[in-house]
């Protein structure tokens, strides 16, 4: 956990307020949505839960069960509706809480079935405060992760801090829609030279230890 920094950037700057596609309560609590300026998912969007309260990007049971709230319920009313958090050291490129909402016409591929290898360890929670246990462990050990709610639950992946592995040359680095496999890259010519075994390598490589 990093303390909230005011002088740094966050979601209250002045400057964004043009870029806010929505604000009101959502769920119990004051929110805002602004639209993503570097979008790589569909119908990408930045979700700020209470936004003048000026929470670090960390975690806590309050904000875990609200997020839990939102999936389950924007799912039932959009299809493939998802909420995706970055923890701190896991590519969460801002320190104001905040969750990342897109929607997919098919799952992304690590919520696939359980029971099929995956080059990450993950888990699927199907009740918060499951959930919640395993993600206040991840943090008393100090374990960066990736999530992405949605309407069936919380998908969790455990995944080594950014830095601690070279950033492949193709890619900025990998958050929460590559660790769940969905890989933008930045031209025709690094999509070409990409296939199935060196992708799962590259997730493989960071697998905590």
């Amino acid at each position: 956990m990093r303390p909230f920094d005011p002088r740094g950037f966050h979601f209250n700057k002045p400057f964004l307020a043009r870029e806010v596609l929505w604000e009101g309560e959502l769920e119990g609590k004051p929110a805002r949505l602004l639209y993503n300026k570097f979008p790589f998912a569909p119908l990408h969007g930045l979700l700020v839960p209470e936004p003048a309260r000026e929470r670090p990007q960390f975690l806590t049971p309050e904000l875990h069960g609200w997020a839990w709230d939102v999936a389950r319920n924007a799912g039932a009313a959009v299809p493939g509706f998802g909420l995706a958090f970055n923890s701190y050291g896991a590519y969460a490129s801002v320190n104001h809480l905040h969750f990342q909402t897109f929607v997919r016409d098919q799952p992304l591929p690590a919520q696939g079935a359980m029971d099929i290898a995956y080059p990450l360890p993950r888990l699927c929670f199907s009740d918060p405060e499951s959930a919640w246990f395993h993600l206040d462990d991840l943090h008393q050990r100090g374990q960066a992760y990736n999530l992405v709610y949605s309407r069936d639950g919380v998908l969790v992946i455990a995944r080594a801090r950014q830095g601690e592995i070279p950033s492949e040359p193709w890619t900025s680095g990998f958050a929460w829609s590559e660790v769940a496999g969905v890989f933008p890259v930045a031209s025709r010519e690094d999509y070409d030279a990409l296939d199935h075994a060196g992708l799962h390598a590259a997730l493989a490589r960071l697998a905590p230890e």
